[in-house]
């Protein structure tokens, strides 16, 4: 597989790359570009077939290309801070893990940022994670196209490994209902400055199942 990493889990820690090139996960301490080049590096892991004519397919694995996004910077830090922000909001006194989300979808005209927290219930099951809370909220609202999200974990502080903060399998899936090709996820970091771990939707739930008429 020429030019790819081929990662055995599911889903891997995104670098963000610099406008000049460097490699780097999305941070605030950059030079304060208006846009950032994001890098989502080539991605492969072993499957039996690949139906997806947009993946290119070798050899029992199927590989997503490398591919490079601008994004504005201050929306993201934005994004990051109101997801922070709405981890004080989290109804979670079973578990005490409060997440708060951030979304902005990409057919609202004012660009309004609308945020989601976990909200636990009694019976454990009912549990509504904070990802859903924000998406239907934004589907609610008659939004059906995802832009952004951002995702942030109160327990979160640097160095926390990326399994402790992501999506669980089921937010995943909610997000790929939404989701399009410029969909980008954004996992804090839990740093002082603004910075995450940067997913689209591929990468983050491969052949994803959406019910087509």
């Amino acid at each position: 597989m020429p030019g790819a990493t081929c990662p055995c889990r599911a889903t891997l820690e995104l670098q963000a790359a610099l406008a000049r090139g460097n490699g780097c996960r999305l941070n605030g301490g950059m030079e304060n570009p208006l846009l950032t080049l994001i890098t989502l590096p080539s991605w492969g892991v072993q499957s039996l077939d690949c139906e997806d004519p947009t993946l290119s397919f070798y050899a029992g694995f199927f590989y997503l290309p490398a591919r490079t996004v601008s994004v504005e910077t201050a929306l993201l830090h934005r994004l990051i801070h109101e997801a922070r922000a709405a981890t004080l909001r989290a109804y979670a006194p079973f578990s005490g893990f409060r997440v708060g989300a951030a979304v902005l979808m990409a057919d609202d005209p004012a660009r309004r940022v609308i945020t989601g927290a976990n909200v636990e219930n009694s019976s454990y099951s009912l549990t509504q994670c904070a990802e859903r809370t924000a998406l239907q909220t934004a589907a609610a609202a008659g939004h059906r196209r995802l832009r952004y999200l951002a995702v942030s974990c109160a327990a979160t502080t640097p160095g926390t490994p990326l399994r402790q903060r992501s999506l669980c399998g089921s937010c995943r899936q909610v997000l790929r209902e939404f989701a399009d090709d410029e969909t980008l996820v954004l996992l804090d970091r839990g740093t002082v400055e603004p910075s995450a771990d940067v997913f689209d939707v591929e990468r983050l739930l491969p052949h994803g199942f959406r019910f087509e008429r």
